[in-house]
């Protein structure tokens, strides 16, 4: 885990990320992939860890961003926290994760390797991990619902993955050529 990264870590992390996320735009409503100098700015504020993975020949494989100080997030709520866990956020002991990629799709070993040191982090202090998934990702967030209660010791320890929230947007179309009170569409 690093706090800060900057020069040739922080373009690789950048290339890493752009490939993942790039996708997400063509797929998802709300834009996922920051801007270059949205992603340099998380990377300079050492309020945001930034958790990595290598593979052997000292590769990026995978990188994820977490924080307990929310405010440094600037979609996210933290009243919404400070209502609902109010002991846990008074202490400091609410993450979120920003994001997590990996380098390949398929490599769920990196991506759980990434949510187990997350998760290992916030249970050490009795504390709530968020994360978000666009709808396209649900079958990932179920994978990390599964992952975190073996985790936790299973079903029966206590541990809950309740969704939080939906994102959902419809898009409507109008015909083309129709025509509505004496004007026709293009």
């Amino acid at each position: 885990m690093k706090r800060l990264l900057s020069g040739e870590e922080a373009e690789t992390a950048w290339a890493l990320y752009e490939q993942r996320f790039a996708a997400l735009n063509t797929r998802a409503v709300q834009r996922h992939l920051m801007t270059r100098a949205e992603f340099h700015y998380v990377c300079q504020d050492g309020n945001v860890e930034k958790w990595r993975v290598f593979d052997d020949h000292d590769q990026l494989v995978g990188l994820a961003t977490y924080t307990n100080v929310l405010e440094s997030m600037p979609l996210v709520s933290p009243a919404y926290f400070a209502a609902r866990y109010p002991e846990q956020y008074a202490a400091g002991q609410v993450w979120y994760c920003g994001f997590v990629c990996i380098a390949n799709e398929a490599d769920s070993t990196t991506f759980l390797e990434l949510i187990t040191r997350m998760y290992r982090q916030a249970a050490a202090h009795g504390g709530v991990i968020s994360l978000d998934f666009c709808r396209c990702n649900d079958d990932l967030a179920r994978l990390v619902k599964v992952a975190l209660t073996r985790l936790a010791g299973g079903p029966d320890s206590g541990f809950e993955a309740v969704r939080a929230d939906t994102q959902t947007y419809w898009v409507y179309v109008t015909p083309r050529g129709h025509t509505v009170n004496g004007v026709r569409a293009a």
